[in-house]
C-alpha cells in the first residue's frame, strides 16, 4: 500500500505528471510509426517547440501537443462542495480552452509544412471521457474544432492517426 501511495505521489507533481504524459505519448507514437517519422521537440522558425510532429505522406507535419491542465482537472474531480465544484469546473474548461488557443496559434503553420490542424493529447482516458461526454454542454470539443484542434486520448490516438493518414493520402492523390 505504501508503494501505491508513493506511485500516486508522483502524479501530484505537475512537472512529473507532464513528463509522464509526454513519455506515454512518445511510447504510443513509436508503436505506430518508424523512428524517422516521429520528431520530438520540433522547433518552428519562431522558436516555439511542439512536443511531437509526425511526418505524414507528402512531407506534411502533424503537430501533437501533450501539455494538459491535469492538476486543474484533479482539483475539480476531487471537489465535494457543489458550488466550489462548479467554479472549479469552469476554471478547468477555461484552462483547456487556453491550451487549445495556445496550440492553435503556435503550432498550426502551413507555411512550415504543417497540416492545417493539430492534436491535443489528453493522457488520461477518464479525463477524455469527461470532456467528450460529461461536459458535452460545455462544448470543449466544438471550441477545439473551431480552432482546428482535435482531441485524442491513449485509446483514440492510433485510430485518429490512421484516419488522418488516409485523409492526407486521399487529398494528395
Amino acid at each position: 500500500n505504501e508503494k501505491m501511495s508513493s506511485f500516486q505521489d508522483i502524479f501530484k507533481t505537475p512537472k512529473l505528471r507532464g513528463q509522464w504524459g509526454e513519455s506515454n505519448l512518445e511510447y504510443l507514437l513509436e508503436q505506430t510509426y518508424s523512428h524517422e517519422r516521429v520528431l520530438k521537440q520540433h522547433y518552428f522558425k519562431d522558436g516555439n517547440p511542439v512536443d511531437f510532429v509526425i511526418k505524414l505522406p507528402n512531407d506534411l507535419l502533424l503537430p501533437i501537443d501533450s501539455k494538459f491542465p491535469m492538476e486543474v482537472f484533479t482539483a475539480y474531480a476531487e471537489e465535494t462542495d457543489t458550488a466550489e465544484k462548479t467554479r472549479k469546473k469552469q476554471f478547468f474548461i477555461s484552462a483547456v480552452k487556453k491550451e487549445v488557443d495556445s496550440i492553435s496559434s503556435k503550432y498550426i503553420k502551413p507555411e512550415e509544412s504543417t497540416t492545417d490542424f493539430a492534436l491535443l493529447y489528453i493522457p488520461a482516458e477518464a479525463v477524455y471521457y469527461e470532456i467528450m461526454f460529461s461536459m458535452k454542454d460545455d462544448d470543449i470539443v466544438g471550441y477545439a474544432q473551431k480552432k482546428k484542434i482535435q482531441l485524442a486520448s491513449p485509446n483514440t490516438l492510433k485510430l485518429s492517426l490512421s484516419v488522418i493518414e488516409h485523409w492526407v493520402r486521399d487529398i494528395t492523390v
